[in-house]
């Protein structure tokens, strides 16, 4: 199914030019991300679905103007797949500094949701220590030292950054339990680092053989630790190449120089990480979940419904404190999914698990003021989710199609929010409306919601291209006015 996607945004492309084709760019991004992962992400055979997300997402990136809220997403997307080209693929130094750019410029955008700001400050963190280790090269016996030019400051300036930014991640809300592991993973990497870039640079009699040797065995043993537990978010040791083949043997193994006057240095031993308790199952997970619905035992099991009355403005509102555990749980459940859903079965399991986060989403905004509509934003973006995972023919499809008029503004309907998922659900809602079978009253609210989308298409396309409209037309100010209808009051 991702290849026919993949093949009508291509056709549609072609129709294509300038700024209008920034949205179409960034769902064929995404799809072929979706396929990279499905082939194998980090196989040989995925790398050209990785290849030519980047260049699309290159594009679209390049047709965004510096405050474009899209501006964040598309740069935090493609500074992504530009740190996984690097680590898993033998990327050039250009990759990982340009990753490293915009990833940088993306966590200055304010409208990414948490886990995509979780994701963009855990692959910065490994992208800074994979620079760092640049400046360390395998000595003649086998042990680390300054690469020509490079000095301990240069490398630790980059370590520290590398923990700035995991440690955001690491001590800010919780998001999911695999990606808070894998930043103090690589805090502890961090910290190893630091040592080796400062023992390598050594003292009048060298490297400091004892120091080093310390640090070497535990970095192996957090090696192991990432190869084992971080993979599903990027992580690689080979994100830290020029350390690759001292971490290749055991440190024991490798050979000391001998130095004057220097006392043998017995290797340190460093206790293996204690094993983690087995993660809940998800049938667990997604009953905990469930119950917490109001009325879910009374919906013959489909919870959706139960969901769905959450979004009504009669129902009784739920505490904070639930709604902030709802999130917490779809998070996990939503997070945790595997890239590549085969069975029918498991494409509806996650999209309830989306759907039920966007409604939690939804409520927290409803019961924050504070949120400024990020919630709002995050909630409609995991409604998407919901709606391109679940089959159209099933019962579900109806009831998540048609919440999307919960998640737009009472009196700015065609705000940020809505030009942030029109394109999909424009989509979307035309297989919907394709495949038929909707009540009579489900099927006029779903083509005026569709209406609604590629309206708010429509009308982002026109500002983009007022904003290349050169400067002395004459009635410049009247398209542009035009373009700026989805921010007025309606």
């Amino acid at each position: 199914m991702s290849k026919e996607v993949i093949a009508r945004l291509r056709a549609e492309l072609d129709l294509l030019a300038g700024p209008a084709r920034l949205p179409v760019l960034v769902q064929l991004g995404q799809a072929l991300i979706g396929e990279y992962q499905k082939t194998g992400a980090g196989t040989p055979a995925a790398k050209p679905d990785l290849d030519a997300s980047i260049d699309a997402l290159n594009e679209a990136y390049g047709h965004t103007q510096l405050d474009d809220p899209m501006r964040g997403m598309v740069a935090a997307l493609l500074g992504y797949q530009l740190s996984i080209r690097f680590a898993a693929h033998g990327g050039s130094e250009r990759d990982r500094d340009t990753a490293i750019h915009v990833l940088e410029e993306a966590l200055s955008f304010p409208n990414l949701t948490p886990v995509m700001r979780g994701m963009t400050l855990l692959m910065l963190g490994q992208t800074y220590l994979a620079k760092a280790s640049v400046y360390l090269q395998v000595s003649g016996f086998g042990l680390p030292a300054l690469s020509p030019g490079g000095t301990p400051a240069q490398g630790v300036a980059d370590v520290d950054r590398a923990v700035t930014h995991l440690r955001e991640l690491a001590d800010g809300p919780p998001l999911n339990e695999q990606m808070i592991s894998g930043a103090r993973t690589l805090l502890e990497m961090a910290e190893v680092l630091r040592t080796v870039l400062t023992a390598a640079g050594g003292g009048p009699l060298g490297a400091d053989i004892g120091r080093l040797s310390g640090a070497l065995a535990t970095m192996q043993n957090l090696t192991g630790r990432m190869r084992q537990g971080a993979q599903g978010y990027g992580l690689s040791p080979t994100g830290i190449p020029s350390l690759a083949a001292l971490l290749a043997t055991d440190p024991q193994e490798r050979p000391l120089p001998y130095v004057q006057g220097a006392a043998p240095v017995a290797p340190q031993v460093v206790p293996a990480a204690p094993v983690a308790p087995p993660a809940p199952a998800v049938g667990d997970l997604r009953r905990k979940l469930h119950e917490m619905l109001p009325g879910h035992g009374d919906s013959n099991g489909a919870v959706w419904l139960s969901a769905a009355r959450l979004l009504l403005s009669g129902t009784p509102p739920l505490d904070i404190t639930t709604v902030d555990d709802m999130v917490a749980l779809a998070s996990t459940l939503v997070e945790g999914a595997p890239a590549s859903r085969g069975s029918e079965q498991e494409r509806v399991g996650h999209a309830v698990d989306a759907y039920i986060l966007a409604v939690a989403f939804l409520l927290r905004d409803r019961l924050d003021e504070s949120s400024e509509g990020e919630d709002r934003r995050a909630g409609a973006e995991e409604l998407l989710s919901a709606a391109r995972d679940i089959p159209l023919d099933h019962p579900a499809a109806t009831v998540i199609l048609r919440s999307l008029g919960a998640f737009l503004d009472q009196d700015r309907p065609m705000d940020g929010v809505l030009s942030t998922v029109a394109g999909g659900f424009a989509d979307r809602l035309d297989g919907a409306l394709a495949v038929g079978g909707q009540e009579p009253a489900d099927l006029v609210a779903l083509h005026a919601l569709r209406c609604l989308c590629l309206a708010e298409r429509a009308l982002a396309d026109l500002r983009r291209a007022a904003g290349s409209v050169p400067a002395e037309y004459p009635w410049l100010a009247t398209i542009k006015a035009a373009g700026r209808l989805a921010g007025s009051p309606q």
